[in-house]
């Protein structure tokens, strides 16, 4: 069962000066179970022949999945107001524990003899997974706020550090492959039983300054602001890992073994009992000093802007902004050649001197960053909105903006990161990679994605918050970044993010908010709402993508040098039946959610695009107020009505569609009490 508790305080009081003083306190306990009983993780690639059209199986992964989340979160807060000025300061904290257990069958190469999958070898095996992470996090906010010249200058200033934690002290991989019924430590099949431990800890600095003045201009009411920031953030991070693996290529135990018998004595390499060749030791995976899969990270990011909010006529009104940013971000870390370079270097000259030779390319395939700029940009972002008033209930809007999405630390380095239940690997932007005939397939720079904006809305304003508007949108999007099949990888589980091409957007959307008393009077206190959104997106592929798959292009299938960008659901359709009787404290409510089909990995080569499934999400939700004084509500809601499961699925020209994974969630039924003193 899932529960949570919850208790809040807050007040503000008069002192003898005039002035008032406000505190709150909050505390919440939160525990979550996730049980997916019917797991699926599949591995699909194209056939070679022109004329196959299926796809074929690769490797199939089913089990059950569980999760148990624990979360405890706090907040104080006190605020100072004086007649000129109010200060706040508050304190949040938070801490979250995540178990993980998986039992996982592998069958690799399931298929007919027709079809022989790349980078994988023929083999079934089973795994237990157990994994612990915990997660914590404290910000600190301090605000102030100042008025000036009878209120006409307002000074706000914040001051927000915070300190983030995330360690992974326990994942333990158990795996066995079965070889015609007898179990065996394989590191070219199922893998070598694991344990790793990830670190990452990251402190986050914010500090700003808005000044606005409130004037006249042309004779009405016009606002002016200008500010700065400045933003630092640093990251460092750690995966470090141990195989358990044997003294024979593949350690085989004649009794089909347990996961008990791995780490039993007899079986310990340098034990005194002559065995059949079970002696097994720890050996380290990735490096311990140096460790490829560590790496520092940080960035800077100075901004000003300023803007101006004009009413040029009575019924126009428009605000102008200019933001200006310096970006930097620097890296330090390596990749596994120099890792493995490094490591047999045997004194500090020879380590010294072969650091040098390193950075300066003298070693092939060897990549290290010592504290090297890998970002840095000054960049303008100009906006301009409009809203003009066509009457007391209706506006048109228009706004045109530039705005950057930036990599992310992960996405900029050169980290592997596994997930043991489905055992695929994200990998940084920094590696490089080659076709076979050594032509550049990427070159490990990855770029920040420009993207333009241009948005023009009419709404319809009604009494009682009631709402129609409709509008129209379109960006274009400079190297957008999005997350790629490797079908040169060595495992063929990898992915990685990379600039794919230019990008454009033009989508449309229809909003309403609507009371049903235009139906019948009795039907006063119902309401519907909703919102259609209809999108077409493209994506100019790059020459590698377009050449990639006309290699295994089929019979009748044209190849377009365009497709659709990730992440963006051809539709997104919101629906919402609500009752609401102030009079009965009482209110419910039926809510509809689905997205369309949405490319969520590009293929490349043999591997086929991945596309998530639309999830039908139906949920209720019901509240009462008890008493004279309502200081107990009663909260009940069942989410996921339709038991529908999440699914992404490989597609092919004329394939029928395979699964990437299958998560069945289930229903949820919850029951909350909230009570007032």
């Amino acid at each position: 069962m899932n529960y949570s508790l919850g208790l809040s305080s807050g007040n503000q009081k008069k002192l003898a000066n005039g002035n008032s003083l406000g505190y709150i306190i909050s505390a919440n306990y939160k525990r979550d179970n996730d049980f997916y009983q019917d797991v699926l993780f599949g591995e699909y690639q194209k056939r070679d022949a022109s004329e196959a059209y299926e796809m074929g199986a690769a490797t199939l992964r089913s089990g059950a999945y569980t999760t148990e989340n624990t979360l405890i979160s706090g907040l104080v807060g006190i605020a100072y107001k004086t007649q000129n000025a109010k200060y706040k300061l508050s304190v949040l904290g938070l801490q979250n524990g995540e178990k993980k257990t998986a039992k996982i069958n592998t069958v690799s190469d399931p298929t007919a003899d027709d079809f022989t999958p790349r980078l994988i070898s023929d083999y079934t095996a089973f795994n237990d997974n157990l994994e612990y992470g915990q997660r914590s996090l404290t910000n600190i906010l301090l605000n102030g706020t100042h008025y000036f010249g009878d209120t006409q200058w307002k000074l706000d200033w914040k001051l927000s550090p915070t300190f983030s934690n995330m360690t992974d002290p326990d994942i333990r991989r158990a795996a066995f492959s079965d070889d015609t019924g007898v179990n065996r430590i394989n590191p070219g099949a199922a893998g070598s039983p694991s344990r790793r431990w990830r670190f990452l800890d990251e402190r986050n600095v914010v500090g700003k300054v808005d000044l606005l003045n409130t004037g006249m201009l042309l004779g009405r009411e016009a606002k002016y602001r200008v500010g700065t920031s400045y933003v630092l953030k640093t990251r460092n991070y750690a995966i470090q890992a141990f195989n358990i693996t044997g003294i024979q290529a593949s350690t085989r135990w004649e009794d089909n073994a347990s996961f008990d018998d791995i780490i039993s004595e007899v079986n310990l390499y340098g034990s005194p009992e002559d065995g059949l060749g079970n002696k097994i030791y720890y050996q380290r995976d990735g490096g311990i000093n140096p460790n490829s899969n560590a790496y520092a990270s940080s960035n800077t990011n100075f901004a000003a802007y300023a803007s101006a909010e004009v009413s040029i006529t009575e019924g126009l009104k428009t605000i102008v902004g200019l933001r200006m940013e310096r970006f930097e971000q620097r890296y330090s870390g390596m990749n596994q050649t120099a890792a493995s370079q490094l490591g047999n270097a045997t004194d500090a000259g020879a380590i010294e001197s072969l650091t040098q030779q390193i950075k300066s390319g003298e070693v092939e395939g060897a990549y290290l960053l010592e504290n090297d700029q890998v970002l840095n940009s000054t960049d303008f972002f100009p906006s301009l909105n409009a809203i003009y008033g066509l009457t007391d209930d209706q506006n048109i809007r228009f706004s045109f903006s530039k705005t950057i999405a930036r990599p992310s630390f992960k996405e900029l380095s050169y980290a592997q990161i596994l997930d043991p239940v489905s055992n695929r690997i994200f990998n940084g932007s920094f590696f490089k990679y080659n076709d076979e005939n050594g032509n550049v397939v990427w070159d490990g720079n990855l770029k920040e994605t420009h993207i333009n904006n241009l948005d023009l809305r009419w709404e319809l304003f009604l009494n009682r918050g009631q709402l129609f508007s409709v509008s129209a949108f379109y960006k274009t999007f400079d190297d957008p970044i999005e997350l790629v099949r490797i079908a040169n990888s060595q495992t063929g589980n990898e992915f990685q993010p990379r600039n794919v091409g230019q990008g454009q957007l033009l989508g449309a959307e229809l909003e309403f908010r609507k009371a049903l008393n235009f139906v019948a009077p009795s039907l006063s206190d119902f309401s519907v709402y909703g919102n259609l959104t209809l999108v077409d997106s493209r994506i100019e592929m790059t020459p590698m993508e377009y050449d990639s798959r006309r290699v295994y292009q089929k019979s009748g299938e044209t190849i377009q040098d365009t497709r659709v960008m990730v992440g963006q659901a051809p539709f997104v359709i919101n629906f919402g039946l609500q009752y609401n009787n102030a009079d009965r404290r009482f209110d419910a409510g039926l809510f509809y959610n689905v997205k369309g089909k949405t490319l969520t990995v590009v293929g490349e080569g043999f591997f086929p695009d991945i596309y998530s499934q639309p999830f039908h999400s139906l949920n209720f939700n019901l509240n009462k107020s008890l008493g004279k004084k309502e200081q107990t509500t009663i909260n009940f809601s069942v989410n996921n009505i339709l038991n529908d499961q999440r699914e992404d699925f490989f597609e092919a020209y004329q394939a029928q569609d395979q699964i990437f994974n299958q998560l069945s969630p289930g229903t949820e039924i919850s029951l909350g009490v909230k009570y007032a003193f």
